[in-house]
């Protein structure tokens, strides 16, 4: 499992606020199965059902759950354990918790985790189509 601590906020570090919400997914039982990614998998899918996601969803034919899986290994390979639990901490609205995390990154840190989210984004933003 991934360490709490692991983890950062992205809206601490970037005005995207559809890219935290697209990310979301998992479910807390899947996350201590497979290291923090269902936790992850379930944040996502609750976020998604509002909003820009929303719309992601209906009009762009993303499947929101193969997002979320997606995204949910995705964050876990290509983000430090600091920016996967903020992550994960901002999609379950704790976005103090998210914040404090990503507040103690270095300027290093944080363009390390933007260029991850984006990548993350583009990687499964087709995923399930």
């Amino acid at each position: 499992a991934i360490p709490q601590e692991k983890v950062m906020k992205i809206t601490a570090i970037t005005p995207f606020r559809l890219v935290p919400a697209v990310l979301l997914a998992a479910s807390l039982a899947a996350c201590e199965m497979m290291g923090g990614e269902g936790e992850f998998v379930q944040a996502c899918l609750s976020e998604g059902k509002g909003g820009a996601d929303k719309r992601m969803s209906d009009e762009a034919g993303v499947k929101r759950e193969a997002f979320c899986k997606c995204a949910a290994g995705e964050a876990k390979a290509n983000l430090s354990p600091d920016g996967f639990r903020a992550m994960v901490l901002d999609m379950q609205g704790k976005s103090q918790e998210a914040r404090e995390i990503s507040s103690k990154m270095n300027p290093d840190e944080r363009m390390a985790f933007l260029s991850a989210t984006l990548k993350i984004f583009g990687s499964c933003a087709t995923a399930g189509r």
